[in-house]
């Protein structure tokens, strides 16, 4: 029944496997379609946790679902793209293809002590590994970014991307939600939002997501003035678990402020230390909250033989390690410090 459901958005809107959608290809995976029995249409996206363990958490907007009734009858829909750039719609998949029905109500905030326009949700089922779906990094930052990247369903059409290369600023999209609680887009340099992108995620130029839609002007004529609930506010402004996503998100207590998509190689073992990006061009980071004092770093090749290292004083839990440009393709990398040994797989560009 729900290949009927093919609707089509606005012609300025761009395919998210377009060359505009290049870079973006591993978070489009994240992005899902939502379907309600009665026709009524969102985006959500789908987050990692500091365990990276897979749990199948959804971030979507409070006005797209604020009941666990809303919830449990929503219809997730995965993988919902045209094959191609501007690929005909007969060679769409089916909408009723790759879906999910049904999530528990995690997080939300809308009472008489404030509002922001995010739900958090846990899908009913595991997400099936033919999905190939990512779970979406995030960011808590309060500082807004250079450039950004929203993955949505528009008018629930397939997967489009819409890009805005000019920064962001701290708006109120009304009254009745916490002030200056939304990132503002003041133009899109590429695409639009429409209804049924509410919900969807705003990515940073790191891939991780900033807020969610609300909604606001943009059309193709006008794109001006969209408005993305904040995730900072969402994270850890309220106290209670149910009204902020940091007890969900960050289950390993690690108190971080941003987390990175999953997959990605060598990823979160016992020590709880990871490597990222992987592959990765010149500079890595080393992550892992037992890190700290002097750490010697090693890169073998595949033969075993030691092609460069260094020895960096670990702050704050994390390296910046900044490899010469000569180092290319698959290698070993071994982390050494007072209590501990730890080895890697790392691609290197």
């Amino acid at each position: 029944m729900y290949d009927k459901e093919r609707l089509k958005s606005s012609e300025c809107n761009v395919d998210v496997n377009c060359p505009r959608g290049e870079k973006w290809q591993d978070v489009k995976r994240s992005v899902v379609r939502i379907f309600f029995d009665n026709g009524y249409l969102c985006s959500g996206t789908i987050l990692n946790n500091t365990l990276n363990n897979e749990i199948p958490y959804l971030l979507t907007a409070n006005h797209c679902i604020s009941t666990q009734e809303s919830a449990a009858n929503a219809i997730f829909g995965f993988n919902y793209e045209a094959p191609y750039c501007d690929a005909p719609s007969y060679e769409y998949p089916g909408v009723s293809s790759n879906r999910l029905v049904g999530a528990t109500l995690k997080a939300t905030k809308d009472d008489a002590e404030g509002k922001l326009d995010f739900t958090l949700l846990e899908l009913n089922q595991t997400i099936p590994e033919q999905f190939n779906v990512h779970f979406a990094g995030w960011s808590a930052s309060k500082k807004a970014p250079r450039s950004v990247a929203g993955i949505h369903h528009p008018g629930g059409d397939v997967k489009k991307i819409a890009i805005d290369y000019d920064g962001l600023i701290v708006g109120t999209f009304s009254n009745e939600y916490d002030k200056n609680s939304f990132w503002r887009v003041i133009e899109w340099d590429v695409g639009v939002t429409e209804g049924g992108s509410s919900g969807s995620a705003l990515f940073n130029e790191r891939k991780q997501v900033l807020g969610d839609l609300t909604g606001g002007e943009a059309t193709c004529d006008y794109p001006f003035n969209d408005f993305y609930s904040r995730f900072d506010f969402a994270y850890d402004k309220y106290e209670d678990s149910s009204q902020q996503l940091k007890y969900w998100l960050d289950p390993a207590e690690l108190d971080v402020k941003s987390w990175y998509g999953l997959p990605f190689d060598e990823i979160y073992d016992s020590l709880k230390v990871f490597v990222y990006p992987n592959p990765a061009h010149r500079r890595i980071q080393v992550y892992g909250p037992l890190l700290s004092g002097i750490i010697k770093i090693k890169l073998y090749d595949t033969n075993g033989l030691l092609v460069w290292d260094t020895e960096l004083l670990a702050t704050d839990r994390i390296l910046f390690v900044d490899v010469p440009s000569n180092i290319i393709g698959l290698h070993y990398i071994r982390l050494e410090s007072d209590n501990s040994v730890i080895k890697k797989k790392i691609v290197f560009y």
